[in-house]
């Protein structure tokens, strides 16, 4: 897991360093500088990338690049700088770099147009302007971006694509589209969220120098889940189906039976000892003939195609037998459905179980707002942003914008867990850290994809994980699955059939991962 800080938090972070363990801000220019430097000399060999412009901004990021600048020089680099804006209003620490970079005989040539900019150079450098910025570049900066934008030649960030904001998955106006960027320290929400995160490339963290007990007790507001990090815990020899976990998943509807195939599939896939699936009696063939490893109940009549509130009471040993219950998949809409959902919905709360609800179920909650108060910590909510801003309205004003922010406001209003999907997703709940997802692609932009999702965590929750660790590693399996399929297939011809099969290999590397982190 890696630390995700808003630029806020990052100033303070720096203050504490230099203020409390005394190291100075200078120094912390030079560690940045330097780690970049290398990190870009890795990427971009003196062979191939032999001619390098840096342009650089006035402030600390400019700083940053002055450094980058003698490192790459004193490399073999051949090397030019240029300085937007005039050389007496470089502040802070960057003066002190940008002296030690002249007299180090490398020449920095002030700008205010682009018409002494090299338009020959293998290598350009954007060391602009910082995660700080607020608002939309203007003037010179404007000009510089849309200059380096139109260059053929590659393009990397200090820090964060000059243009963005740290803080913000928005493209406020023109901004750097970088090959690659180098950020300081931590990570950015703009790094990782789309479509600012589209601009940024290959993302690295620099090392810039903060003490090892200083990055213990760093921030925990947001952690960004990496493959690394999926890991499921071995079983014992004598474990047998009815502890593996029993799943129920209710749904299903005329032309949506698809929604519960993929969701049992994946919850057999994702380690469930048994599953049931409820589906309205006149759809049971569909499903009879699609799934052969999982149980089937029809409900009600031979001819009842739609859900209708009196048959929950049909479901209540079923919903006492299981561990977790998945409800909403191709649930439907119909008149009568929502009187259903809220009998089933009362039936899981009293007795206490876990619960994913989804698709459908999240369109009824969100005809009774009251409810999110009832439910329990063991309960995930998995909204799409359409959906989430059914539930969440006051929460999602700033969705766009900040959906990790609109995440944590939101589990403001409920004790259960939020599972927000999006590009990337986001798993909030009261006190505890937000936790951002690392994989997946557009190939999991398609139906469907969201009820794989719903099957995994009912089968992560059945064998006894709690609701928390759940959304995130469901979420981390998926986008492992996805990647995987798109690996194999692209993102255009992987259907789901290619995904569920993906996801076995997903899970089988996320056990492996388990076994191998208790051997040690």
């Amino acid at each position: 897991m890696k630390n995700i800080v808003t630029t806020g938090q990052m100033q303070r972070m720096d203050r504490l360093a230099i203020e409390h363990y005394g190291i100075p801000g200078a120094v912390l220019m030079e560690n940045a500088g330097r780690h970049t430097a290398y990190a870009i000399m890795r990427r971009f060999s003196l062979k191939k990338y032999p001619r390098v412009t840096v342009l650089c901004g006035k402030g600390n990021n400019g700083g940053d690049g002055f450094v980058i600048a003698r490192v790459l020089d004193a490399a073999g680099y051949d090397v030019q700088v240029f300085l937007a804006g005039k050389s007496e209003d470089i502040s802070g620490d960057a003066r002190l770099h940008a002296n030690i970079l002249i007299k180090s005989g490398i020449p920095v040539e002030t700008v205010t147009d682009t018409t002494s900019l090299p338009e020959n150079s293998d290598l350009y450098i954007d060391a602009l302007l910082g995660t700080g910025v607020r608002g939309a570049a203007r003037g010179l900066y404007e000009t510089l971006i849309a200059w380096l934008n139109a260059r053929t030649a590659p393009c990397v960030s200090v820090d964060i694509p000059s243009g963005l904001n740290g803080d913000s998955a928005l493209i406020p106006g023109e901004s750097v589209r970088a090959a690659a960027t180098y950020t300081m320290a931590r990570l950015k929400p703009a790094h990782l969220f789309m479509p600012a995160a589209d601009l940024c490339g290959h993302v690295e963290i620099m090392d810039i120098g903060f003490p090892g007990t200083m990055q213990r007790i760093s921030m925990q507001d947001a952690l960004l889940i990496e493959k690394s990090d999926l890991r499921l815990p071995g079983r014992a020899r004598d474990m047998y189906k009815n502890r593996a976990g029993k799943l129920l998943i209710v749904g299903g509807s005329p032309g949506l039976t698809g929604a519960l195939t993929l969701a049992a599939k994946a919850a057999t896939i994702s380690g469930a000892g048994l599953v049931k699936v409820a589906i309205p009696a006149a759809l049971n063939p569909i499903l009879e003939s699609i799934l052969t490893e999982q149980m089937t109940i029809p409900v009600g009549a031979p001819g009842n195609q739609h859900w209708k509130k009196d048959q929950a009471d049909a479901l209540v040993k079923h919903i006492e037998w299981a561990d977790a219950v998945v409800i909403g998949p191709g649930m439907g809409r119909s008149t009568q459905c929502g009187g259903f959902f809220n009998a089933l919905l009362s039936y899981v709360l009293k007795m206490n179980k876990k619960c994913v609800i989804d698709a459908d179920g999240l369109y009824w909650l969100s005809r009774q707002h009251e409810r999110l108060k009832k439910l329990n910590e063991h309960c995930i909510l998995t909204p799409h942003y359409g959906e989430f801003t059914r539930l969440f309205k006051d929460a999602a004003l700033h969705l766009s914008e900040a959906p990790w922010e609109a995440c944590y406001r939101a589990t403001q209003y409920t004790p259960a867990v939020i599972n927000l999907k999006g590009a990337p997703s986001v798993v909030g709940q009261m006190e505890r850290p937000l936790c951002v997802n690392s994989t997946g692609n557009p190939v999991l932009a398609q139906g469907g994809s969201g009820d794989i999702l719903s099957g995994i965590c009912g089968a992560l929750l059945s064998s006894g994980t709690a609701g928390f660790e759940t959304a995130w590693l469901a979420n981390g399996l998926l986008g492992d699955a996805g990647d995987r399929a798109a690996r194999k297939k692209g993102v255009y011809a992987a259907e789901q059939q290619d995904i569920l099969q993906a996801l076995k290999n997903a899970v089988y590397k996320a056990e492996k991962r388990g076994r191998k982190h208790v051997d040690h």
